[in-house]
């Protein structure tokens, strides 16, 4: 979780686009640190069926 926060921040900062899929929405991701579930957050969340 360490290197993908900071990959993730580099990335933002580069200004590059950054897509996550998931079964879930960041804040229901059990297991992650906050920082990461805020930063998934940052952005557009769908719930695509």
């Amino acid at each position: 979780q360490e290197e993908f926060f900071h990959t993730f921040n580099a990335l933002v900062e580069d200004g590059r686009q950054v897509i996550i899929s998931a079964d879930k929405s960041p804040t229901d991701l059990e297991g992650m640190e906050e920082r990461l579930r805020s930063r998934l957050g940052w952005g557009m969340v769908a719930d695509i069926h």
